[in-house]
C-alpha cells in the first residue's frame, strides 16, 4: 500500500488504537484526540447553519449555501493546504 493510500484511508480513531503508543516522533494519539474534540466543536457550530439557511429565506438560501461552501472550502485549503 502506498503512503498516499494509507493517509487517505486513515481515520482519527486509527491513531487512538494504541498502535502508535511507541511512536518516537510525537504523540499521534494526543493529536488525534485534540482533532476529534475540534471536529465536535465544528459540528456544533455547523448546527447553526440550518437555522441560518432558514432565516435566509427560500430564494436566497441556495446562493448563501453555495457561498458558505465556497468560503468554508477556501478557509480549509488556506489552513491545511491543497
Amino acid at each position: 500500500m502506498k503512503m498516499k493510500e494509507v493517509i487517505s484511508e486513515s481515520q482519527l480513531d486509527d491513531y487512538l488504537s494504541g498502535e502508535y503508543d511507541d511512536y518516537e516522533y510525537g504523540d499521534p494519539a494526543a493529536a488525534a484526540k485534540n482533532l476529534k474534540a475540534m471536529l465536535k466543536n465544528a459540528e456544533k457550530a455547523l448546527r447553526g447553519y440550518d437555522k441560518a439557511m432558514k432565516r435566509a429565506g427560500q430564494f436566497l438560501a441556495p446562493g448563501m449555501h453555495a457561498a458558505f461552501r465556497k468560503d468554508l472550502l477556501e478557509m480549509i485549503d488556506n489552513r491545511i493546504g491543497k
